[in-house]
């Protein structure tokens, strides 16, 4: 998923970073990181523990067939309310 690729590269980056400062010779500065390192880290074990598991759910009502609903493979579950409207996008309509 792509948290994990954000998570990763957020990483990386903050390694990086504190090893460049620190041959520069600014250790403070390279020092000021290790908080948000540590801070990416607990974000990253949050997300796994409170968003994740609820991915692996999924409502039974997406899931169940309905007669008729099938348009172009896909499944719509408001048919009937959405029936006979014409969809307007907001960014094209002025105020």
């Amino acid at each position: 998923m792509i948290v994990y690729r954000v998570i990763l590269g957020l990483i990386v980056f903050q390694l990086t970073m504190a090893g460049w400062l620190v041959l520069r010779q600014a250790f403070t500065r390279a020092g000021l990181i290790l908080p948000l390192l540590a801070f990416s880290l607990w974000s990253f074990w949050h997300y796994n523990h409170h968003y994740l598991p609820a991915n692996y759910h999924i409502a039974l009502k997406s899931i169940k067939p309905h007669q008729g609903d099938i348009v172009d493979g896909m499944d719509t579950l408001d048919r009937e309310r959405e029936e006979g409207q014409e969809f307007v996008n907001p960014s094209l309509v002025s105020p």
